[in-house]
């Protein structure tokens, strides 16, 4: 009996210690973390003109800001200092073309997407700034405002929301085909904009501008000539009541015609 109960306990605390262990985060932030710094000994990359600067250099980020950049030494009173060691010192990384709500698995494999493990991801490559084309609406302008007060951390997050597709087109046809019914109901139509017309297009475009998108998305890709594509003239109006908004488009293409289509 005693061996039992023993052998019980062993098994209680190991499914205990399994429930509780978890990975430690990729990046984390401690309250309070200062603002302001000053890496010392470092390389730094002269970003304008492509090529390392001579010497080892100490950097002064103030506030956020880089304020200054000089000789070993530089004068940091009361500020964090971190030494470098010799190494080299890159600014943040920016990705143009992401979607942070997404999975690094095939479509055919349905897996939950863990948006705060992407955006820590990010960061923990040196990516400090991205541009998502292509998300859950609004859900991803959420996401955007909780990363720029601070509630979250990630990388500067700008979002265009929905792809503006033809009804059936790319990526609405790949959803449709690999998304399990139970998830194909409510991520295609925050996922995308299917519009037939010019004046769908305008209507969409009123109803997204009040989530205040930083681009919009245009899906302009046949693939291999049977996917629906949009319209010359539904592109048009998409672009054009983004530039009354002073919203800029950007588009997908799959060849060089549909890119001669997008900036006619």
């Amino acid at each position: 009996m005693h061996g039992a109960s023993t052998s019980r306990a062993v098994a209680i605390f190991s499914v205990l210690a399994a429930a509780c262990a978890r990975e430690a985060p990729l990046v984390s932030r401690s309250p309070g973390a200062p603002r302001s710094v000053v890496v010392r000994n470092v390389r730094v990359f002269d970003a304008p003109r492509a090529t390392l600067a001579e010497g080892l250099r100490d950097v002064l980020v103030r506030d956020g800001r880089i304020d200054a950049v000089g000789p070993p030494g530089l004068p940091a009173r009361d500020i964090l200092e971190i030494d470098g060691r010799g190494g080299t010192l890159l600014p943040g990384l920016v990705d143009v073309h992401t979607h942070t709500g997404s999975s690094s698995y095939p479509p055919w494999r349905v897996v939950f997407p863990d948006v705060a493990e992407n955006l820590a991801a990010f960061l923990y490559a040196g990516v400090t700034t991205v541009l998502d084309l292509g998300n859950l609406t609004p859900e991803v302008f959420r996401e955007r405002s909780r990363v720029a007060t601070g509630a979250h951390l990630g990388p500067r997050l700008y979002a265009a929301g929905p792809v503006f597709t033809a009804p059936g087109g790319h990526p609405a046809e790949v959803l449709r085909a690999w998304l399990p019914w139970y998830l194909r109901w409510y991520v295609l139509p925050r996922a995308t904009r299917e519009v037939a017309a010019p004046e769908d297009a305008r209507r969409a475009i009123e109803a997204l501008l009040p989530e205040r998108p930083d681009v919009l998305k245009l899906a302009i890709d046949a693939g291999t000539g049977k996917v629906p594509c949009l319209a010359r003239e539904t592109i048009a109006a998409i672009t054009a009541a983004g530039h009354a908004a002073g919203v800029r488009s950007i588009a997908h293409i799959g060849s060089s015609t549909e890119a001669i289509d997008a900036v006619r």
